[in-house]
């Protein structure tokens, strides 16, 4: 927001607040998915939330999730940030892996809910 012109300091520590706290749950579903993911089993078609994600799946997902918050209001609630980190990493479980496609699927199931 910096980058683009926001000076406005309250605004951007808010900002920065919620990108750690979505920073802050992937890393808490990531260390989740590792200890719970056994290397010998292979993921079932209804538990693919235990496999892993290599580096460039995770920026995918990344990416994804910081367009999509590039897109809605600053003032969004917590709850729709989990719901489009849910999706994205949800819809990179079923093997998408590009980040377009992650946020506007992320999107359309916010917009859906709404």
């Amino acid at each position: 927001m910096a980058r683009s012109g926001q000076i406005d300091e309250k605004a951007l520590s808010e900002a920065g607040l919620i990108y750690l706290r979505v920073l802050a749950e992937a890393a808490r579903l990531s260390a989740r998915i590792r200890d719970v993911a056994s290397p010998d089993l292979a993921p079932q078609a209804d538990d693919q939330r235990n496999q892993s994600f290599g580096p460039e799946t995770v920026a995918a997902m990344s990416t994804a999730l910081d367009r999509c918050l590039d897109e809605l209001p600053l003032r969004i609630s917590s709850d729709a940030v989990q719901l489009l980190s849910s999706s994205i990493l949800d819809e990179a479980s079923r093997g998408e892996r590009d980040p377009e496609k992650l946020q506007l699927h992320a999107l359309a199931l916010l917009k859906s809910r709404q």
